[in-house]
């Protein structure tokens, strides 16, 4: 076999693994597509206040306002900022409890106790967190 011959025969179950993909990409653009005209449709017909929902030229026409006065920029980056000092402070927390949660459940199985969530066996088990249970299936 002639090695144009290989490099132009489809790897097995490419050309299907294609259509699946192009498949969901346009099943993804017909969702958006469908969430905006029915977002349109809402405002326009008014099944829905401009107060909670502003039609989509409303929100097109104050991002270009914002955008030009430089305020969309500012406003972006102290969202983002918010959102990843939260995340770092609730990484901080549930890493600490964690560690705290798996040191005690450590230092009473050395000791050979049960701890206080299995003891009881309520058929949960205790993950880390004291509001985190789960089966135990």
């Amino acid at each position: 076999m002639s090695d144009a011959a290989v490099l132009a025969a489809p790897a097995p179950g490419l050309e299907r693994r294609w259509r699946i993909n192009h498949l969901l990409l346009v099943l993804n653009f017909a969702a958006v597509a469908a969430a905006l005209l029915l977002w349109w449709t809402a405002t326009s017909l008014g099944w829905v206040a401009p107060i909670f929902l502003p039609s989509p030229g409303d929100v097109l026409h104050a991002g270009r306002i914002t955008l030009a006065s430089g305020d969309l920029v500012t406003d972006i980056l102290v969202s983002a900022r918010r959102v990843f000092l939260g995340f770092a402070l609730a990484a901080a927390v549930g890493t600490n409890r964690t560690a705290a949660a798996t040191a005690t459940t450590e230092e009473s199985a050395a000791q050979g106790e049960a701890h206080p969530t299995q003891a009881g066996g309520h058929g949960t088990k205790f993950y880390g967190h004291p509001c985190f249970f789960l089966p135990a299936w």
